[in-house]
């Protein structure tokens, strides 16, 4: 067997490669439906390749693209990587607590009147650590 010259060429001039940023609360079986593309569908080519990161950093997948119509893409993920550690949801009795802030990445808030003590937090164990922190020795 030999590879032909026309059948020979670079990745980049064959197919794309598109990044999805999924928002906080949306999770990676609802990018399986095909509908969830109806908006960029019509940007996807067959074999198209899609990264997917969740803007709050919880989890990464990359898929092929296998079928295109006008309002539905139909991705196939071959790569999923959690990276959302089960954390011990804080006591009820807990005064502070992490939350996700869009913009503001992760953030500490005071239960009690809604002050946001901290943020700009790079990760949820990060701020879970403060505010278990704050939550023992207080503000």
């Amino acid at each position: 067997m030999k590879i032909l010259v026309p059948n020979f060429n670079l990745a980049e001039y064959s197919r794309n490669i598109w990044r999805v940023t999924a928002l906080h609360g949306q999770t990676f079986e609802q990018f399986k439906d095909p509908e969830a593309w109806a908006h960029v569908a019509a940007n996807f080519k067959r074999y198209d390749e899609v990264e997917l990161i969740a803007e709050d950093g919880s989890f990464f997948a990359k898929g092929i693209v296998l079928k295109v119509t006008k309002t539905s893409a139909t991705v196939k993920f071959y790569n999923h990587v959690d990276f959302e550690e089960k954390i011990v949801e804080p006591e009820e009795t807990a005064k502070f607590s992490a939350e996700w802030g869009g913009a503001a990445k992760w953030r500490i808030v005071r239960k009690s009147d809604g002050e946001i003590i901290e943020s700009q937090i790079s990760s949820k164990e990060e701020a879970q650590a403060k505010a278990d922190k704050l939550n023992k020795e207080g503000e």
